[in-house]
């Protein structure tokens, strides 16, 4: 089910650079650079994750432990790689707050 869900945003990332590259002049080099970052924060946090699975504990806090550790992983490493995105993300929440 994974390698399928990989598969089709494959082809999704593929489908939609062809009118990316003809419509707004987005340079298919320009659109792998973008999306690199992104994707080497998630194969990153899955590798830690997963090794998390191989601790001996009980299923729940397992469960709990790998989705912290995979929200401070991945928050790091966004914060260092994608610091606009980062900064985004912190100012919208922020904004979402305040309106409360």
């Amino acid at each position: 089910m994974v390698l399928s869900y990989i598969v089709c945003t494959v082809i999704q990332i593929i489908v939609n650079s062809i009118p990316n590259r003809r419509l707004i002049n987005y340079r298919y080099k320009q659109q792998i650079a973008d999306l690199l970052p992104s994707l080497l924060c998630a194969v990153a946090m899955c590798l830690v994750v997963s090794l998390g699975g191989l601790l001996a504990l009980n299923v729940y806090i397992l469960l709990a432990l790998q989705i912290v550790t995979g929200i401070v992983v991945y928050s790091v490493l966004t914060f260092i790689f994608n610091r606009n995105i980062f900064k985004y993300v912190i100012e919208t929440a922020q904004s979402l707050v305040k309106k409360k």
